[in-house]
């Protein structure tokens, strides 16, 4: 691969080229992390206002990633910025209107002055802005500058991918500009978007300079589970982990017995919502000590290209927001319930006993804050210890809010030794792929259910339906994984025969 030059030799190396005003040659210049150390598009979308309105539809979309419907190859090269920036302008067209005011400030504040320096004493020479963005965006950003007069070739609004798909050497072709391979010059940022003429002119600079900033649009707003499911995981691993593994174990265990009213579904879910995201927090803070203090930490890469992504303290006015609103869903004869449970008095219902509850469990979240900030920064061989706790906040938190049966607790307890006994094994240096950490479930499950039946009664707990959901729910996440790690050919392949396994135990010297 192509290695980028230093950008004051490259700088040294175009003014001297340019010094030749006898031949007269064309500058294809790149604008984005070129011409502009920003990207002109992330600009355009962070003028986007409400930013919690532009945050969420961004978000969405990168959650949801319709690009990969329309190309799984290229969607996202092709496809995303188009279908974002129509999203927007469909969504929230007042944003042209913003972006129109701030255009010459953001040119102003993100111009590589040492290229312009350079660019502006060219005289004679025709400069051409090269750009997979957007030509409305670029051409408002360069209005009232030097750059007015220059040829921009970018991407259409009314055919937005056309560019992308084409390249920008066969669309400067169809433009009628042939490019001189020995007399014209590329300047760029980018050795995979501009290979075609990085690989055709004689006079090409690739330069990554320095100050570019790299930050998507509106990158210091908070989002609830974004971090958790783009930065830290993936949204197919959050959506299989969090949305079909942890919310189905919290409707079985609480919500499945309790009245079936609308009210107690949302405010259910919505406090849900809400201890997750104290465990974002915990999770970021987590990544980012890891990053700082361990050899070899494990990150993923949109990590690194976002670790300025800020949590705290947004995720907390988040946190209160949901849980206010949960506890207001819910029925007054519900919140009498919850309060008795707490040991207050039932008069204490309506406003005030609303309000006691939303500081209940903002105390439950503290609480489970501090355990994961505990958590984080004890030695990692003492986190085994610590891990448990924390995960029995996770579970078992909504005990505050939702009364819980003997089987929603084996429930939630298999849950909370499944997933320790997973990271104990991890931490340390066992192979989890020889654990089925579902069966584990199954087999606590059905152990816990039985205990309580001896000690209370077997028709007390096996009598409900709901015990028998909890229990065909367990088998039926545990079937696959037994499946694929139980059954399969190599582990079957180690049955020792019946016949030698009895000449072992009679010979056990043998």
């Amino acid at each position: 691969m192509r290695e980028p030059e230093n950008a004051a030799e490259a700088l040294t190396r175009i003014e001297a080229l340019l010094g030749d005003t006898a031949r007269k040659r064309r500058l294809f210049v790149d604008f984005d992390g070129t011409l502009l150390l920003s990207n002109s598009t992330e600009e355009f979308l962070g003028r986007a206002k409400p930013a919690f309105l532009a945050v969420l539809i961004l978000k969405a979309l990168a959650l949801l990633r319709p690009w990969v419907l329309l190309s799984r190859e290229r969607g996202y090269f092709v496809w995303r910025d188009a279908i974002r920036v129509w999203t927007v302008l469909l969504l929230m067209p007042w944003t042209l209107i913003l972006f129109r005011r701030e255009a010459s400030a953001i040119f102003e504040r993100y111009l590589n002055r040492d290229l312009a320096a350079v660019l502006q004493r060219s005289h004679g020479h025709e400069i051409v802005i090269l750009s997979f963005g957007f030509g409305f965006v670029i051409r408002r950003l360069i209005a009232d500058t030097p750059f007015a007069d220059a040829t921009v070739v970018a991407s259409s609004l009314w055919r937005p991918t056309r560019l992308r798909k084409q390249g920008k050497q066969a669309r400067l072709h169809e433009g009628g500009i042939e490019v001189d391979a020995r007399r014209d010059l590329i300047i760029t940022d980018s050795a995979e978007d501009d290979a075609d003429l990085l690989g055709t002119l004689d006079n090409a600079f690739y330069v990554r300079w320095p100050g570019e900033k790299r930050e998507g649009a509106h990158a210091g707003v908070y989002l609830p589970f974004y971090y958790l499911a783009n930065i830290k995981r993936s949204p197919e691993f959050f959506i299989k982990s969090t949305l079909l593994e942890e919310y189905p174990i919290f409707i079985l265990a609480f919500l499945l017995y309790q009245p079936f009213h609308w009210e107690i579904m949302v405010s259910g879910s919505l406090l849900f919502m809400a201890l997750l995201i104290i465990y974002e927090i915990g999770y970021h803070e987590n990544d980012h000590i890891g990053y700082r203090y361990e050899k070899a930490p494990k990150l993923t890469e949109a990590f690194h290209r976002q670790k300025t992504y800020r949590v705290e303290p947004y995720a907390w006015y988040w946190f209160l927001g949901i849980t206010i609103l949960a506890i207001l869903v819910l029925d007054p004869q519900h919140i009498t319930t919850s309060l008795a449970r707490i040991g207050m008095p039932e008069h204490h219902a309506g406003i005030y006993g609303e309000a006691v509850l939303v500081g209940f469990w903002l105390i439950m979240a503290s609480l489970t804050r501090l355990t994961f900030f505990v958590f984080n920064h004890v030695p990692l061989v003492w986190r085994i210890f610590i891990f448990f706790p924390l995960h029995l906040f996770k579970y078992f938190s909504m005990l505050a809010i939702f009364s819980i049966p003997a089987a929603g607790f084996a429930l939630l307890s298999a849950q909370v030794i499944r997933t320790w006994s997973v990271y104990a094994i991890r931490r340390c240096g066992g192979d989890t792929e020889y654990i089925v950490s579902q069966l584990v479930r199954l087999m606590f499950l059905l152990f816990l259910l039985i205990l309580f039946a001896i000690l209370t009664s077997f028709g007390e707990v096996f009598a409900a339906w709901q015990t028998w959901v909890i229990v065909a729910w367990c088998v039926l996440r545990a079937v696959p994984e037994t499946g694929r790690k139980l059954l399969h050919r190599d582990v079957l392949a180690e049955f020792v025969p019946w016949s030698k396994g009895k000449d072992i135990l009679k010979y056990p010297g043998a």
